[in-house]
């Protein structure tokens, strides 16, 4: 499968130009805000990030946009360092790696798959916010969180991070004794597209997938901002353009790296 190269040394400078740029980005997002007719964020502070952000995303390479960010095993690590918790990871039959946040023997589990566009690994946002989740659920129930490091787009194609989740999956009831109405499956962004694949697959299998025949239904599923649709002309993109973060050629990219269609 292909590997995203190490950005090259014109690739590393061409980042100042770019920075210029998304600062310009962020000074007319301002000036304009006033004056705009369209969608925007809701705060000034949001809007010059959002602005920032679509200016990166739309211009850098998948290069550069990986060598930016570090695993999500190594956001996991230091988030749970900063947090005072002991890290607990497993190493399945296939190599995947999956992370715990919670008690393993908790009476119910949530299976979290991380967005990113199939291309970024989780953030520490992704880890802390799971962290308080589990703090806040854990006050009236036991529960517990497992984070996938599936692996990411190009290196990673589909359907390879369908086969790592549904692993996952019936790892967490064949060999953790979980039962499948005590999971809840979750997902954001591009994770939520790849907790609905999981769903169709418990449905209708993927050929190159293997079933997975569960006793009961999942306790449920969480869908938080689904990236179902890899188009840019649905009007929901062209009339959030200026209020979203993402970008058609960001867009673009991480579909075609995932579905390998460049």
């Amino acid at each position: 499968m292909p590997v995203a190269p190490p950005p090259t040394t014109a690739e590393n400078l061409s980042l100042i130009p770019k920075a210029f740029f998304a600062l310009g980005s962020v000074s007319y997002a301002l000036l304009t805000r006033p004056l705009a007719s369209s969608p925007r964020p809701v705060d000034a502070f949001r809007d010059a990030v959002y602005a920032a952000m679509r200016s990166f995303l739309s211009n850098i390479t998948t290069s550069q946009e990986q060598a930016s960010q570090v695993s999500t095993e190594a956001q996991y690590l230091a988030v749970s360092k900063y947090k005072h918790y002991a890290p607990d990871t497993d190493v399945l039959d296939s190599g995947l790696r999956v992370h715990w946040l919670g008690p393993k023997l908790s009476r119910s589990t949530i299976l979290f798959l991380h967005g990113g566009g199939f291309n970024l690994a989780a953030s520490s946002g992704h880890l802390e916010w799971l962290w308080d989740l589990k703090n806040d659920l854990a006050q009236q129930a036991s529960i517990s969180v497992v984070i996938p490091s599936y692996t990411l787009a190009p290196e990673g194609q589909y359907p390879l991070q369908l086969q790592q989740a549904a692993e996952v999956l019936q790892w967490l009831v064949e060999k953790q004794g979980k039962s499948p109405g005590n999971i809840i499956l979750a997902g954001d962004s591009a994770g939520a597209n790849l907790s609905v694949a999981v769903l169709s697959h418990l449905l209708h299998p993927h050929p190159d997938v293997p079933a997975i025949k569960l006793r009961e239904p999942l306790a449920a599923a969480v869908l938080i901002s689904p990236w179902t649709r890899f188009v840019s002309d649905d009007e929901s993109v062209t009339k959030n353009a200026k209020s979203d973060m993402v970008t058609v050629p960001a867009a673009k990219r991480w579909s075609s790296n995932y579905l390998d269609s460049n």
